[in-house]
């Protein structure tokens, strides 16, 4: 009965622990949302100056350029840029997996777009 008591109060008290360390981490959890919400709120004005930009662009182009010219056979093309694989791969192979799902999404009459991976060469 003795070693029995002794056990449960053991966890009790990891039990207790976990609960300390579980708390901690909804901190730490809690204060990184909050900034990355000040992030975001921080580059709205960047965001608006180019959505503002792009307007401006787009109503006052030229609209006989070639670029804009439509052309019978169209293809999509679908660009990301990631890091250099080798310095950043958890970072890259997310970025990826989500540019690959998204591309399905850009293309043109049916078109399956052509993507091309931009990276940082290291010399």
């Amino acid at each position: 009965m003795a070693a029995t008591l002794r056990e449960l109060r053991g966890r009790i008290r990891s039990a207790g622990s976990i609960k300390k360390i579980t708390r901690a981490q909804e901190l730490i959890a809690t204060s990184r949302i909050t900034k990355a919400q000040a992030r975001l709120q921080a580059a709205r004005p960047y965001a608006a100056e180019i959505t503002r930009m792009l307007t401006t662009l787009a109503t006052e182009a030229a609209l006989d350029h070639p670029l804009l010219v439509e052309r019978p056979n169209p293809s999509g093309r679908v660009f990301w840029w990631c890091p250099l694989i080798g310095a950043c791969a958890a970072h890259t192979t997310p970025v990826c997996f989500v540019a690959q799902r998204n591309s399905s999404r850009c293309s043109v009459k049916k078109a399956r777009p052509r993507c091309y991976t931009l990276s940082a060469v290291k010399r």
